[in-house]
This record gives structure tokens, C-alpha cells and sequence, in this order.
């Protein structure tokens, strides 16, 4: 599945916001340029995101400062990275991401804006520049969050690749591609950001003989951590064996649910 790619600007821009809203239902946002008190990554956002940390500790203080920072990282860097894939994949266009202004309460950064000028013209090489920017961004990201809360650098680079290739495991259905595509594209992102080690995908049989690709995280989230957390089927934590059970049952009950 594509969309057009001769539109204009606006045309573009309107396309990659039905997509992201088709995909993502509950994701707010509007076209135009970033409104005040909106977090721009090239501008000082320390205010902002020391409302956002200090939200995920008042909100779970036994979870401690990993998981605040694992938190806010994850809400900071999810719709860079899904804007990204769907300007890429849909539309073949990079996306400039330092035009992405984010808006929220400190719970969330629940609303977004572009202008569309944000989107690059077509190219056969968007996936590279568009990995170019998406690195640059989520460096300086972590760099003002840093101003906030200790980094964990690790722990900052297995989220961004953990998010990364779930948003394209979230994408295989409406892009109608196979596991071979999916494989390959995920191995190049991963090595256009540098982050080969960092995350992986692994294949799941379910009953019917079919092979599904699956998430194989490197890294912990730390939801479990929180009073009411417990650690996620894909969790690193599980043994590889735990983590195949636990996600063939879980597409299994999707199957049967369609």
C-alpha cells in the first residue's frame, strides 16, 4: 500500500496525517506551524520536560529514576519515530522532524503538529535520510532530557530501536508485506541508526503452520518496576522460550478474535 506521491505539500502533509490517525486513532494532531509552549526539539524545552519527568515520579516514585527516565524517553521519542516510518513507507518522502512541535499534560505528549513544509521531496533514498534525521533528533532529545535526568545511554538506544521495529511490525498489515521485506527493512534501519545490537526480531509458529515476526528486545522497558507493572510479553527478562510461548498465545487470540 502506497499514497500518492505527486501531491502537493498540503496534499502530502493531509495524506501522512490520515495515515498516522487510521493507524494510531487516538492521536491528535493539526497541520501548521508549533504553537507556544509546544516542545521543539530545536529550541529549550527544559521547563517542559521537567514537568514530564516530575509527572512519572510523583506518579510512581517506588519505580524509581531508571523508569522515569525510561517513561518520559519512550513518550519524548514515539511520534518522531512513527511519523518517520509512515512519511517513509507510505510516501517515500524524509520527514524534517525539528519542525515536529509535541503538546501534552505532563501524563503524556498527546497532541502534534507539522507544517508542510516539514516534508521533503520524493526520494529513492528516503529511508537513509530519513534514519539521518531521526538519529540527529533523538541525540539532541536526549541531550536536553539529560539537563532533566540522568541518562542511561543503553537504555536510551534499545527503546528508540525497541520503538523503531514495533512500529514496523504495526505497519506489515497495511503496508501488505511479507516477513522478507519486513526482515530486511527492519535490519536497514537498524543499521542506518547505528543500532544493530540493539534490538532484533525473531519468528513465532502459530497453530496454522503460519510464521510470524515478532519483537526480540534487548532491552527492558522497566514497567515492571511500577506498583502495578509486571513485565511485558516481550520482555528481555523472560527467557526466549517464556517470550515465543507468551507471544504465540497472543497472536493466536488475535487470529481468532478477526
Amino acid at each position: 500500500m502506497s499514497l500518492r506521491n505527486n501531491a502537493n505539500p498540503d496534499e502530502s502533509l493531509t495524506q501522512l496525517l490520515q495515515q498516522v490517525q487510521s493507524l494510531l486513532p487516538g492521536m491528535r494532531s493539526y497541520q501548521g506551524e508549533p504553537r507556544p509552549g509546544e516542545l521543539r526539539v530545536t529550541q529549550d524545552n527544559f521547563s517542559g520536560l521537567k514537568a514530564l519527568v516530575e509527572h512519572q515520579a510523583q506518579s510512581w516514585p517506588e519505580a524509581g529514576r531508571l523508569y522515569w527516565f525510561a517513561r518520559s524517553w519512550s513518550l519524548l521519542l514515539w511520534k518522531p519515530v512513527v511519523l518517520a516510518l509512515v512519511a517513509v513507507h507510505f510516501l517515500q518522502r524524509p520527514l524534517n522532524l525539528q519542525l515536529l512541535g509535541q503538546k501534552g499534560d505532563e501524563a503524556g505528549l498527546t497532541e502534534f503538529s507539522l507544517p508542510a513544509r516539514a516534508l521533503h521531496p520524493v526520494s529513492s533514498q528516503a529511508l537513509r535520510q530519513q534514519a539521518g534525521i531521526l538519529k540527529a533528533t533523538s541525540e539532541a532529545w536526549q541531550q536536553q532530557l539529560g539537563a532533566v535526568i540522568r541518562v542511561n545511554p543503553a537504555l536510551a538506544r534499545g527503546l528508540l530501536a525497541d520503538r523503531l521495529l514495533s512500529g514496523l511490525l504495526h505497519l506489515q498489515a497495511s503496508l501488505n508485506a511479507d516477513n522478507a521485506w519486513l526482515a530486511e527493512t527492519a535490519d536497514t534501519w537498524l543499521q542506518e541508526l547505528e543500532l544493530q545490537k540493539a534490538s532484533g526480531l525473531m519468528s513465532v509458529q502459530l497453530d496454522s503452520g503460519q510464521q510470524r515476526l515478532v519483537l526480540n528486545r534487548k532491552t527492558c522497558c522497566q514497567h515492571y518496576r511500577r506498583r502495578d507493572g509486571e513485565l511485558c510479553n516481550t520482555c528481555p527478562r523472560l527467557g526466549r522460550e517464556e517470550r515465543l510461548l507468551r507471544l504465540k498465545q497472543e497472536h493466536e487470540k488475535h487470529a481468532t478474535a478477526q
